[in-house]
């Protein structure tokens, strides 16, 4: 079974691996899968990417980085296939 996890910011990262743990204490063979930051990881989530490449704020820098952003969609999305 995988299971999809996303964080986008430092308190999500905490919570997403205080979560991924308690999965993985129910369900061994789960694989947890996502976009999240280093304590996700050694929770046991398998990242496609860190979450610490794409931290902006503000309207104008999301405008100059949809590029990014909609890459970064459409890897997630692979990455889940």
């Amino acid at each position: 079974m995988k299971i999809m996890f996303s964080a986008g910011e430092p308190s999500g990262d905490v919570h997403g691996a205080s979560l991924a743990r308690a999965v993985l204490e129910r369900c061994r063979e789960a694989e947890l899968i996502g976009f999240g930051g280093p304590k996700m990881a050694e929770a046991g989530v398998r990242l496609c990417s860190d979450m610490r490449e794409y931290s902006i704020m503000g309207v104008w820098e999301v405008i100059k980085n949809l590029h990014r952003i909609f890459a970064l969609l459409n890897k997630l999305e692979s990455f889940m296939r």
